[in-house]
């Protein structure tokens, strides 16, 4: 028999991101964004961003502010014409990626009429707005005047909390030192935490092996 023949080959499974707030884990690194989430509409401000990089967990908070507000994500990229055409007055928006605006002409528009209309927007961002350039030095002075929050690096116990929650929500029993080594030798991207573990869990089942630290270092390609 053939080693091939002896892997259960297993459908891909597409495993779409928990964006829910009960998957949110809030910590020293984002406690500052989430209490815009707390009191959005609350304060004087209408308009913010909020800004860190990739994996930091923007997109999730954005997906918590939508949901709480009953407001409007939208992808930077995806802001037309029609998009402006139809924002409402005091509506609430969440601009995600704005790093991947293809329009800044658009953008630009976007930003003057959701003033005028009194809305509540938040821009998503990679990069703080005093250090990021759009290309349009109009755009950049907008952001640049409004509040600006960070999203710092996730601590080791919030990546430990969110490695132990999402291998309990595959209903995938793993032991303590299987978690210590994963904090230990993986990122801290949150993005990146999510993507190894499913990996994981995919390849734990087409071998039928339970996930342990030599499979994590066959699987994963790390601390060999």
């Amino acid at each position: 028999m053939s080693q091939n023949s002896k892997l259960q080959y297993t459908l891909p499974i597409i495993q779409a991101p928990d964006f829910t707030e009960h998957s949110y884990f809030v910590s020293e690194s984002n406690s500052l964004a989430y209490r815009l989430v707390e009191s959005w509409g609350g304060g004087p401000d209408k308009m913010c961003v909020v800004y860190g990089p990739s994996g930091y967990g923007k997109t999730h908070l954005g997906h918590i502010l939508k949901d709480r507000t009953g407001g409007i994500l939208i992808k930077a990229k995806d802001i037309g014409v029609e998009t402006i055409r139809y924002v409402e007055r005091s509506g609430s928006y969440i601009v995600d990626d704005l790093e991947d605006i293809e329009r800044k002409d658009l953008a630009f528009h976007f930003y003057n009429v959701a003033k005028e209309k009194e809305c509540y927007v938040v821009y998503l961002l990679n990069q703080a707005p005093g250090v990021w350039n759009s290309g349009l030095a109009d755009l950049n002075s907008r952001l640049r005047s409004l509040s600006a929050i960070p999203l710092k690096q996730p601590e080791d116990s919030m990546c430990r909390a969110i490695i132990k929650k999402i291998f309990a929500d595959l209903q995938v029993s793993v032991k303590e030192d299987v978690i210590d080594y994963l904090q230990d030798h993986t990122s801290r991207n949150l993005a990146e935490i999510q993507k190894n573990i499913y990996k994981l869990n995919s390849a734990s089942l087409e071998y039928r092996r339970n996930i342990t630290i030599p499979f994590i270092r066959k699987v994963l390609n790390v601390g060999v």
